[in-house]
């Protein structure tokens, strides 16, 4: 019931007309997981890990409705999932559908329009170099 949930309860993602209720796990044991409760605050709280469905990052981002890349200068739409490799031409409009996941490197295709499919990073070590969206 989220009328009865605390003020300081502010989740990563929050869409109820959705089912949307999203937190980001930090931690994760085998009977255990640690989430960020509050976004704003960073506040962390622990909860049994049987009691929640978890994601991880290749599963939730498969299932997203659209990626776009932070700085595409840095980290463009490249045809193979190498750091020298070189870049998509004429890759229409910054919403990307994701397709596949290989390590850090991201199969994508143009979100909202034809194009051509090409690789982005995703993450760099611990730190995501996209932004998602559940909805279109």
């Amino acid at each position: 019931e989220i009328a009865t949930a605390p003020p300081w309860l502010v989740p990563e993602a929050l869409k109820l007309d959705y089912d949307l209720f999203y937190f980001r796990v930090l931690t994760l044991s085998q009977n255990w997981i640690e989430v960020v409760v509050n976004t704003t605050a960073g506040e962390r709280r622990w909860a049994d890990r049987h009691a929640v469905t978890f994601h991880p990052w290749p599963d939730f981002l498969l299932n997203v409705a659209a990626v776009e890349v932070l700085d595409t200068a840095a980290n463009p739409v490249r045809i193979k999932p190498l750091d020298h490799a070189s870049a998509v031409a004429n890759m229409p409009g910054p919403l990307l559908r994701p397709l596949a996941l290989q390590d850090a490197w991201m199969l994508v295709v143009p979100a909202e329009a034809a194009g051509p499919t090409g690789w982005i990073r995703w993450r760099d070590a611990d730190r995501l170099l996209i932004e998602y969206s559940l909805l279109m």
